[in-house]
């Protein structure tokens, strides 16, 4: 945080972000550091991944259609955006289990504490369980359409009581 700050003239907050969505990969908190581009991606991604949990079936469904066609153009996007999916759900788990200042997505404490507070942590645990296995899945070559939605159907459908935009 402090060498973020130092070496590239952030203000506190960004120097604080990075190094929480770096999770100790220096070479990550240089780039974002670099690029801001990178950190409002990350955010959108993470919008995406938390909003998931108050999005119908049906938009999940379109929702993986869209990741799966994206995974056969570019086979390297996907595995990055189901670990960023766990990370999110970890994230969930910590703050339902009272560890909130161990959480790396500190920007997004709300809505992290609203699915907390709307899951329980065996489906919490469910949900994690299914994103180690969809990563196995497509790591052994399985249909991506397939595994992502089976990875939707997992997410329990919660209604929304705040927005995800911090």
């Amino acid at each position: 945080y402090d060498t973020l700050r130092a070496s590239f003239d952030l203000d506190e907050e960004r120097a604080r972000l990075i190094a929480s969505f770096a999770d100790g990969a220096m070479g990550w908190a240089i780039a974002a550091a670099r690029d801001p581009d990178l950190v409002d991606e990350r955010v959108a991604r993470v919008d995406v991944v938390l909003s998931m949990a108050s999005m119908p079936i049906d938009e999940r469904l379109v929702l993986s259609g869209t990741l799966a066609e994206d995974y056969t153009r570019r086979r390297n996007e996907l595995p990055p955006w189901l670990n960023l999916f766990s990370q999110c759900w970890r994230d969930v788990l910590l703050v339902k289990g009272g560890r909130e200042t161990a959480i790396i997505n500190t920007d997004r404490i709300d809505i992290l504490r609203e699915l907390a507070s709307q899951c329980t942590l065996r489906e919490i645990g469910e949900i994690l369980h299914k994103g180690q296995i969809a990563m196995g899945q497509l790591a052994r070559n399985a249909n991506a359409r397939l595994v992502l939605d089976v990875l939707m159907f997992s997410i329990p459908v919660l209604p929304r009581k705040a927005t995800v935009v911090g």
